[in-house]
């Protein structure tokens, strides 16, 4: 008889546990929250609802409150003049290459014309000597500027190089497309010399 009695076990067993409630929701288990230390203990209230205790510090005495430890401290204060060891050095870090860099990259460049500017007098010297040299960039007087602090260089060439300024009615009419970076447009208009003679002014055909 009891050979033919079948056993049932349960094979998904989902126990549930039994949940905690108080007036203001679910009591959680701090102790789940709490990683290397020690989680502590729970103890009953008066009115009859388990509280967490940390530390498992229970209470002692008959009000119920957890005696605090007390551990006598004292602050010290002393003040002491600390003699700081150390130099103060300036460093010259004004430039963003030295002057082999700079040298090399003019060189790379090869520039027809050169304006120093940004750099001490001796700087200055060595930078407009090697543009004039041969070993350099062999460039002629006129063609390097070395502008002291608050001078004005004329820096106008003798290319044919002008200003050209398109009239409002130019711009409004003109259509312009997009060409890699940059905006091309075909205008055709008539053009008028100022009195200077490098300024021109491009109008449209009437």
């Amino acid at each position: 008889q009891q050979r033919n009695k079948a056993i049932h076990r349960l094979m998904f067993p989902n126990i549930e546990r039994r949940r905690n409630w108080d007036d203001y929701g679910e009591i959680v288990d701090m102790g789940q929250f709490m990683i290397g230390e020690d989680p502590g203990g729970t103890e009953m209230d008066p009115d009859g609802m388990e509280r967490f205790v940390p530390n498992g510090n229970h209470p002692a005495g008959e009000n119920g409150q957890a005696e605090a430890e007390q551990i006598p401290t004292k602050i010290v204060t002393r003040e002491a003049t600390v003699p700081v060891r150390c130099t103060v050095r300036k460093v010259n870090m004004a430039g963003l290459a030295d002057g082999r860099s700079i040298r090399q990259i003019v060189s790379t460049v090869g520039p027809r014309r050169v304006v120093v500017v940004h750099g001490t007098v001796q700087e200055t010297e060595a930078l407009h000597t090697f543009c004039l040299a041969e070993s350099g960039l062999h460039l002629k007087p006129e063609e390097v500027y070395k502008p002291k602090i608050g001078e004005t260089a004329d820096l106008t060439s003798d290319t044919s190089v002008y200003r050209l300024t398109l009239h409002d009615s130019i711009v409004n009419e003109t259509q312009w497309h997009r060409i890699g970076d940059v905006d091309v447009a075909y205008v055709s208009g008539s053009l008028s010399v100022h009195d200077d003679g490098a300024n021109l002014e491009l109008r449209s055909i009437p």
